[in-house]
């Protein structure tokens, strides 16, 4: 794999709060980009949580990244969101709404912390937001749908569907 090994780039640490030397190289890499995909081969491994935060934290700092986002629900990760942005519930709460127990780790939480964290230290138009992508978990969307559209027609919902 001489390809592969010629255009590697050595992360020295997966820990957030160590700096980004070592992740330099990336700047170069990503610099036209506007999306950055951050996968993982199993949901809630602390070593991949670890490194997917400290490669967040560097997007963040270093290129101005401001959304972050994750497989859930529009709808359910909206309450995060606002945790983030504006402290509104508790973390164990708002965690536990996005609706997959995979997210709901210590790991997790500690980059949420410093989501929030990160937002109270800049303007507006620089902070965080958060986002759940979703095609399968939509039940507290679809249930806001159904109670406006009840809202709009009373009677009958004109052939609203229960599920």
């Amino acid at each position: 794999m001489p390809g592969f090994a010629r255009n590697a780039i050595p992360v020295q640490n997966t820990e957030h709060r160590c700096g980004f030397t070592d992740l330099a190289p990336l700047k170069a890499i990503l610099q036209d980009a506007r999306i950055v995909g951050l996968g993982e081969s199993t949901h809630g491994t602390t070593k991949f949580q670890r490194a997917k935060h400290r490669l967040f934290e560097f997007l963040v700092k270093e290129m101005g990244y401001t959304a972050f986002t994750l497989e859930g629900a529009y709808s359910d990760a909206q309450p995060l969101n606002d945790y983030i942005l504006h402290g509104t519930g508790s973390r164990a709460d708002v965690l536990s709404k996005v609706g997959y127990t995979v997210w709901d780790t210590e790991e997790f939480a500690a980059m949420v912390d410093w989501m929030r964290a990160y937002n109270r230290t800049v303007p507006e138009a620089r902070r965080i937001r958060f986002f759940g992508v979703d095609l399968y978990r939509n039940s507290v969307g679809r249930s806001k749908v159904r109670a406006a559209v009840r809202r709009v027609l009373p009677t009958g919902g004109g052939g609203l569907a229960s599920h």
